[in-house]
């Protein structure tokens, strides 16, 4: 994405529970697996925000939007 896109792809919204639900809309590159990318994604993103944050997360939600192929 484009450095003003940055922050278009993610986001976040809370829960009655005081939880948060993250939406990442990502472009992966052509050959990698989508499942595997998500996963590491996923458990990176959780880990990361209820760590730093302490706020506990939901759902972590990918949603490819493209693929790009390397020139």
């Amino acid at each position: 994405l484009k450095r003003e896109q940055l922050t278009k792809g993610i986001k976040v919204t809370s829960t009655e529970e005081d939880r948060i639900n993250i939406d990442l809309y990502i472009v992966l590159q052509y050959g990698v697996k989508i499942s595997v990318v998500a996963e590491n994604i996923i458990s990176r993103i959780k880990y990361s925000v209820e760590t730093f944050s302490g706020v506990c997360v939901d759902n972590v939600n990918i949603f490819v939007q493209g693929v790009r192929v390397q020139k």
